[in-house]
């Protein structure tokens, strides 16, 4: 299952759900259990920043160059990913999914994701989001919309430049592969997983599916999820 979290960010859209909490396997110890990432190609997002958080952690900021004004407690890694589909938003998309892969990683026990417009703003979030992961994995439940077939409409409607490929084709392809419309939806401002295999494979599908389909990310996350169910 997919544990629904607490929005505890600040960002431009101001999204909110509730959650509930588990126990986290993060150490006390000196060394950081906890990664957070982001990533910004071609300046499309101003640096973000991370209040100090209640427990250790280590933040990294991957670009294709560092922008000015960083701020500190972030390590710029510049660079394209080893998979370079040729623009900046799947480049991104890359380190969101698949950043489990690099060396750089692989010693944490937990990762989580913002994406470069959300400031975090609660010491507790990094801990409140390992909590709600806990083996597996945490994502916000979508504050508007509760399918993927509402959410390709909606998409298609704000943002037709962004997203110009047939999304309701590609609900229409999961719904013949068995996954009803309404499974689940969840925002993918920002999300944390365990460094574990099982969410290594969530992201492994999701990863694929978006380079099959499009960079909607919203959609093909409850596929990635229903078929390893």
């Amino acid at each position: 299952k997919v544990a629904p979290t607490q929005s505890i960010l600040q960002s431009r859209s101001h999204s909110k759900s509730k959650q509930q909490a588990t126990s986290p396997p993060v150490s006390t110890d000196t060394m950081a259990d906890i990664a957070i990432i982001t990533a910004n190609f071609g300046g499309y997002d101003a640096p973000t920043t991370v209040c100090q958080q209640a427990v250790d952690v280590d933040c990294y900021y991957f670009c294709d160059t560092t922008p000015i004004g960083l701020h500190p407690d972030w390590t710029p890694i510049e660079g394209t990913p080893p998979i370079d589909l040729g623009n900046h938003m799947m480049r991104a998309k890359w380190f969101k999914m698949q950043a489990y892969t690099l060396d750089v990683l692989r010693r944490y026990a937990y990762v989580i994701w913002i994406e470069g417009r959300i400031n975090v703003v609660s010491p507790h979030f990094a801990l409140d989001m390992c909590m709600h992961a806990g083996r597996f994995m945490a994502f916000a439940q979508h504050p508007e919309r509760k399918d993927i077939w509402s959410e390709a409409q909606e998409s298609k409607r704000l943002y037709p430049k962004k997203y110009p490929y047939d999304m309701l084709a590609q609900c229409q392809h999961y719904k013949y592969l068995g996954m009803r419309y309404d499974y689940g939806l969840w925002a993918g401002t920002y999300l944390a997983y365990a460094n574990t295999r099982a969410a290594h494979e969530v992201m492994e599908v999701w990863w694929d599916e978006c380079v099959a389909h499009g960079c909607q990310d919203q959609l093909s996350l409850p596929y990635a999820l229903f078929t390893l169910q």
